[in-house]
């Protein structure tokens, strides 16, 4: 489960990148510009208001397990696809194809 949401983050921001053109720091921009929101909007804010409603659980299960260890899924999830990655690639990505 861990790998399909750290993919669902990152793959839409990568696709962007490499459809995008000009150099690097260009490129970026525009892929965080086109679908940084989306990212954002789409998986965060709905993954997370998810995650709210097993925070009000009286089970310690649900709380601890679910609560607790999806959360910090989406959360990392979220700062390695939207934070890291970007500046990875800006720094480190291919160079655009002619």
């Amino acid at each position: 489960m861990s790998v399909g949401i750290a993919v669902e983050f990152c793959v839409h921001i990568t696709h962007a990148f490499s459809i995008s053109t000009g150099d690097r720091n260009h490129r970026m921009k525009e892929a965080l510009g086109g679908i940084g929101a989306s990212v954002f909007s789409g998986i965060t804010l709905t993954k997370l208001v998810g995650v709210i409603v097993l925070s009000f659980s009286r089970s310690e299960v649900f709380v601890v397990y679910y609560f607790k260890m999806y959360l910090a899924l989406v959360l990392l999830g979220f700062l390695h696809g939207l934070v890291f990655l970007p500046v990875f690639l800006s720094m480190f990505g291919p160079s655009p194809r002619h």
